[in-house]
């Protein structure tokens, strides 16, 4: 499974751009795991299919986080564009970046959030039941 297409946009500032590659190889990382424990086809005892259970959770939980950090950061250009009437200087634009990265996790952790998380959630477990 290639998920090298969930790359950032490279206008990212250099400390909000270090935290976010960090997060997305985080999660390739979970999902690479995933599948190779699923090719190995071992058997796995209750304990390592709820730890593979909570390791698909974090990763559904952190694809939503970022999914909503870009819906945010695509509203914002609408209305805060850098030639408009709003100039934003580095500054501005690297706290922006982080208060969207903050709110995109208050966002999808709080009441479930916007439910992207638990469809993902329900469909790998039962795509890989047997397996986790």
């Amino acid at each position: 499974m290639d998920i090298s297409a969930l790359s950032l946009d490279s206008r990212n500032t250099a400390v909000t751009g270090q935290l976010q590659d960090a997060n997305v190889d985080r999660f390739r990382t979970l999902v690479e795991n995933a599948i190779q424990q699923r090719a190995n086809g071992e058997y796995l005892s209750e304990e390592q299919r709820n730890a593979n259970r909570a390791r698909i959770r974090e990763a559904a939980q952190m694809f939503e986080a970022h999914f909503v950090q870009l819906m945010f950061r695509e509203m914002r250009r609408t209305t805060f564009n850098e030639d408009g009437f709003f100039s934003r200087n580095n500054a501005e634009n690297i706290w922006t970046e982080m208060f969207d990265e903050v709110m995109a996790d208050a966002v999808s952790t709080s009441n479930g959030g916007i439910g992207l998380a638990d469809m993902i959630y329900r469909q790998m477990t039962l795509r890989y039941r047997d397996e986790i």
